[in-house]
């Protein structure tokens, strides 16, 4: 859960579960509307994975983001951690994020859907939930008075000044401003 203007922080594991080496391994991430790539990302591994010499990685600010490169020997795994700025007008709902490996021996293999387990992705490794994030919605409501004349003679006119914004980003209704005057 993120409010808007908030960061949602990203695991993407690549496991190769196979008896073989996996090559031309790229990883690609498109982020939900509203959603970019913040700071650098962390890579750790078990096993052996290597990359090579002149990588593609996605730069800070990016949606569609896209590692590339990777090597994998059966058995080994390859951890991408990395945050997502949420934009302040991102909309409260739940945003599904699918990721994609693909490598020469196998394909395109993701981790796509709302529910239940996808046939590409080892079974106690994809609840399904964990890649959605919900954004919360963030009520917020600002008022100032203001008067530009500090001093008035008794009979005499003071002028106020009230300003109310909606600084959250949902529509709010009913909203009632009420301002009891002193007495004169």
């Amino acid at each position: 859960t993120v409010a808007p203007g908030g960061t949602a922080t990203y695991t993407i594991v690549v496991a190769n579960t196979g008896n073989s080496q996996l090559t031309g391994i790229t990883i690609t991430d498109t982020l939900p509307t509203g959603f970019t790539l913040t700071g650098t990302p962390t890579f750790s591994d078990t096993g052996t994975v290597t990359r090579s010499a002149t990588p593609t990685d996605p730069s800070v600010g990016d949606n569609a983001l896209t590692w590339d490169s990777w090597t994998m020997d059966a058995g080994s795994t390859l951890t991408i951690t990395f945050n997502a700025l949420v934009a302040s007008n991102v909309a409260p709902a739940t945003y599904d994020n699918t990721a994609t490996v693909t490598t020469t021996e196998t394909g395109a293999v993701d981790d796509d859907g709302l529910s239940a387990q996808d046939a590409g992705t080892p079974a106690t490794q994809d609840p399904e939930a964990d890649e959605d994030v919900t954004v919360t919605a963030n009520n917020a409501i600002t008022i100032d008075k203001d008067t530009s004349t500090a001093t008035v003679a008794p009979g005499g006119t003071a002028t106020y000044t009230i300003v109310v914004a909606n600084t959250g980003n949902t529509q709010l209704t009913n909203v009632t401003i009420t301002d009891t005057l002193p007495t004169g």
